[in-house]
């Protein structure tokens, strides 16, 4: 994790956010970048559009709900741009979000992403 430029969490639809009060992704990501003394950055990536719940979705509709979700933050492209990021998020469902938002990133011209989750949704078990 030590070539890693900036940690940055999955945003929350600033709606959600303000129904919620915390987007347990940042906090996760924020520790994270405390103790590994990386940069964090909160607000690289904005979710765009507010999608409601996506439990009981399966994969290619989660997928779809989440297609032009998430953009890279126009005021912060300069902090993407050539960097390797670590993209953070609670839990690993589909995969279909931390997807759209290393797309985002891509699109901002990070050099590289990485994710890291804290937990994973068996499918099986």
């Amino acid at each position: 994790m030590h070539d890693v430029d900036v940690i940055t969490p999955v945003p929350l639809h600033r709606l959600r956010f303000l129904k919620r009060r915390y987007n347990q992704a940042a906090l996760l990501a924020e520790k994270l970048a405390t103790l590994s003394e990386i940069a964090f950055c909160p607000t690289l990536l904005v979710r765009v559009k507010g999608l409601g719940g996506l439990e009981g979705l399966g994969a290619d509709e989660r997928a779809q709900k989440l297609h032009g979700a998430i953009e890279p933050n126009r005021k912060k492209l300069h902090l993407m741009q050539g960097t390797k990021i670590l993209l953070v998020d609670d839990v690993l469902t589909s995969g279909a979000t931390l997807r759209a938002a290393t797309q985002a990133c891509l699109t901002a011209n990070a050099k590289e992403v990485c994710v890291a989750t804290l937990a994973c949704v068996a499918k099986d078990a």
